[in-house]
């Protein structure tokens, strides 16, 4: 599967419905805590979420680098990692809403 994102495509693993749907049960708590005042939020998981859409797509520290081979910033990575969410999960990509 090839996933557009950084002015560059990237190569990334197909997953199953079943993991699909895993990660977005883990997205709808995650903003369930964000959203609610009430409820005990940790931002760290976000970040779990993120790590774990790397693993399934196959992603690693070796891959995560620029058209020159630069290692990414962590915000670069985030945006890497959402746009892989968005397409295992479905939603506007990161190209069609304008960022």
């Amino acid at each position: 599967m090839i996933v557009e994102a950084l002015d560059r495509k990237w190569t990334v693993n197909e997953i199953t419905l079943k993991e699909k749907r895993e990660l977005h049960r883990k997205n709808v708590v995650v903003w369930e805590k964000v959203n609610n005042p009430e409820a005990e939020s940790d931002p760290g998981e976000w970040i779990d979420l993120l790590d774990e859409v790397m693993e399934k797509a196959g992603l690693n520290e070796k891959s995560l680098v620029d058209k020159e081979g630069n290692s990414l910033s962590m915000a670069d990575i985030d945006s890497v990692l959402l746009a892989i969410f968005l397409e295992y999960v479905g939603g506007p990509s990161p190209k069609e809403s304008g960022d």
